[in-house]
């Protein structure tokens, strides 16, 4: 198939369904694979911002592509530092990244803040039901002061521990892409 035919395509089907429309089925999508496998698979994520930069490319051209190549970075400039501390998984960064690609970089700035608020709002509901809340201050309080002593970065949740107050990340970048939805800050 031609890149022109296969662009026609893309068009025709932009008619049918908006960004909004297409941001909730990837974020609901990754959802579904992070509860199932515990991960959000790279090609699913590379497919998503591979379509939301043609999309940007397509419909309003080279600006609106550096725009979206803009967003995309976002995530990982304002979540890179959890990850190096391993409090959030690579893959929740690039789902962000790749829901950037159909956003421009203030969008994608609002998308990663609801994200973290969901997120917030959420582990608390779960530590306060479970009536694990002291605990993690306690654990929290004590991995900075082991950090801060021996200079050393280790990561916050443990390699083979699935702690029950732990939630797969893609759920609050749900909230946060419906309520942005709803919000009508992207349409």
């Amino acid at each position: 198939m031609s890149d022109k035919r296969c662009f026609k395509y893309l068009e025709v089907y932009m008619w049918l369904m908006s960004y909004a429309d297409l941001l909730l089925l990837i974020s609901f999508g990754s959802v579904c694979m992070d509860v199932r496998d515990g991960k959000v698979q790279n090609p699913w994520l590379a497919l998503c911002a591979l379509c939301g930069l043609g999309l940007r490319y397509r419909l309003a051209g080279s600006r609106a592509f550096l725009a979206g190549m803009t967003a995309m970075f976002i995530p990982f400039l304002l979540l890179g530092w959890l990850f190096i501390f391993r409090m959030i998984g690579a893959g929740d960064i690039k789902l962000l990244c790749a829901l950037g690609s159909f956003l421009d970089p203030l969008r994608s700035f609002y998308l990663v803040f609801g994200s973290l608020f969901f997120g917030a709002i959420l582990s608390l509901l779960v530590m306060l039901r479970r009536g694990a809340a002291r605990a993690r201050l306690q654990y929290l309080i004590t991995y900075i002061r082991s950090t801060a002593a021996s200079g050393k970065v280790a990561p916050y949740i443990k390699n083979g521990v699935n702690r029950e107050e732990n939630i797969p990340f893609t759920i609050p970048v749900l909230f946060s892409t419906a309520a942005l939805c709803l919000g009508g800050i992207i349409q």
